[in-house]
């Protein structure tokens, strides 16, 4: 077995480099003086590297290069604000002023001296999956609108009753509001007193002037008329949604 001894080999007595250090042989195991503004230099330059290359990279980036990262950068800014606002949802239609009459048609209106036959089922309940509505029926006055009901409008038919049937209610969650969120085909069931339920389809979707009195008139077939506020303002115009017998 070969064996080297190496107390033979003579010591240096010249410095030897490391990389960009040098070391004294005779210095070794000795302790070496430092200042603390040395130290706090070296830290700071190891500390200002990373910048110093950053910035060397971006000076090196062409027009085009910019050019792409700004895009890039755009296309996720813009992403961010398209999925906040789909996550915020549609904006809430606004409420009917509690004081506003549903149609502004004066006191000849139609309906307002017509009472109903004493033999008419009343509809006490009209719910409508799609919009998210399930809401108690009250008999109305044709002026005020309570809140948490949906009112029968005076001098109208009943469903089941073969013509017009008119229902309005405020544009707030829990009433009218989900009627924006209805489609043609979808349900609108109406639960009567006796404890049957007569099912419609929605048909129409529309707006009408706020004086129109032909949503009020009389019809040569069943059909249901659902109707709520666009705004604030009592002169802006309803909106409608109409269903027709399954």
């Amino acid at each position: 077995m070969l064996s080297c001894d190496v107390s033979a080999i003579p010591a240096s007595t010249h410095a030897v480099r490391f990389g960009t250090d040098t070391v004294d042989p005779a210095a070794v195991g000795q302790e070496v003086p430092f200042s603390e503004a040395a130290v706090g230099s070296h830290l700071m330059a190891h500390r200002r590297a990373p910048r110093r290359r950053l910035r060397r990279a971006l000076r090196r980036l062409s027009r085009l290069q910019y050019g792409v990262i700004l895009a890039m950068l755009l296309a996720v800014a813009a992403g961010s604000v398209g999925l906040v606002l789909l996550l915020r949802g549609p904006a809430p239609a606004p409420a009917y002023p509690v004081t506003a009459p549903p149609l502004a048609l004066g006191s000849n209106s139609p309906g307002t001296a017509t009472s109903l036959p004493a033999a008419a089922v009343l509809t006490t309940r009209l719910i409508i999956p799609a919009g998210g509505i399930d809401i108690p029926v009250i008999q109305g006055d044709g002026v005020s609108v309570p809140l948490h009901f949906a009112i029968h409008y005076p001098g109208t038919d009943q469903p089941g009753g073969g013509s017009n049937a008119l229902y309005y209610g405020h544009a707030q969650p829990g009433m009218f509001q989900g009627l924006y969120r209805v489609h043609q085909g979808d349900e609108i069931q109406a639960v009567r007193s006796d404890g049957t339920e007569l099912v419609y389809k929605v048909a129409v979707l529309k707006k009408v002037a706020f004086n129109d009195r032909s949503v009020l008139q009389p019809s040569k077939f069943d059909e249901i008329t659902l109707l709520t506020c666009t705004s604030y303002d009592p002169y802006t115009p309803r909106y409608i949604v109409i269903g027709l017998p399954a």
